[in-house]
């Protein structure tokens, strides 16, 4: 179980590192080991059809896109996932906080 756990939190850890970098806000706190990642966006809605069209299933809760990882997902996972909100970008709410690139 803790070699689950370990992979999960990297998964996470990953696409949290991921978001920041592009300066996205997220509402997981940043030390999170969960499976569960959410990242603030303008519509949460439209973001959850972009990545559907990626063969990425994620969900939301009003301005909140959930990614929740588990045992059988990858880093490539990740990545893909990381691609769809690079593409995006104007859909995420940015953290003026942060600095990033996402060219």
């Amino acid at each position: 179980m803790q070699n689950v756990a370990d992979h999960i939190k990297r998964l996470a850890q990953s696409l949290l590192s991921s978001a920041r970098d592009l300066g996205i806000r997220a509402k997981t706190p940043a030390d999170s080991a969960g499976p569960l990642v959410v990242l603030q966006c303008k519509d949460s809605n439209v973001l959850v059809q972009k990545l559907a069209e990626s063969d990425i299933v994620a969900s939301n809760r009003h301005d909140g896109l959930r990614i929740s990882f588990h045992v059988y997902n990858t880093i490539d996972d990740v990545k893909a996932v990381v691609e769809v909100l690079k593409k995006n970008i104007d859909l995420m709410v940015l953290d003026p906080a942060s600095v990033g690139s996402y060219d």
